[in-house]
């Protein structure tokens, strides 16, 4: 069981908050608070591992106190120095993300400074498809 501790960041995969990234803000006496950025959830500990888990992969959250841990690839990173860009995949320093407008066509994220994160999970649930 990865540890739960106030200043983390969580990435969730249960059916509600399935891609969520959220930071813990109070996390004592088994009681647990996760801010997300649109709400807020009051909780038990062991109830949000309960409902993060299953059966046949095991535990389904992540946790980190660097936010750059929790992403992985098709999500979407804004950063300082090349806007918004899709995480492609993997390179031998991490992930990286493709870049349209610049030569590499890549970068990797490890030196970057991360200003938002749109999940894939995120993306695909609002996003419109034209028909």
């Amino acid at each position: 069981m990865a540890d739960l501790k106030v200043d983390m960041y969580v990435r969730t995969f249960d059916d509600f908050y399935r891609g969520k990234i959220g930071k813990i803000i109070k996390c004592y006496k088994g009681e647990l608070e996760i801010d997300y950025k649109d709400c807020r959830v009051n909780t038990t500990i062991s109830r949000f591992i309960d409902d993060n888990r299953n059966y046949v992969d095991g535990l389904r959250y992540k946790t980190s106190y660097d936010v750059k841990d929790l992403i992985m690839s098709g999500d979407l990173v804004e950063d300082t120095q090349y806007g918004i860009n899709e995480v492609i995949g993997n390179d031998k320093d991490g992930l990286e993300i493709g870049l349209t407008d610049y030569s590499p066509s890549y970068a990797s994220i490890k030196g970057l400074e991360i200003v938002s994160i749109v999940t894939k999970e995120e993306y695909q649930k609002m996003k419109y498809e034209v028909k």
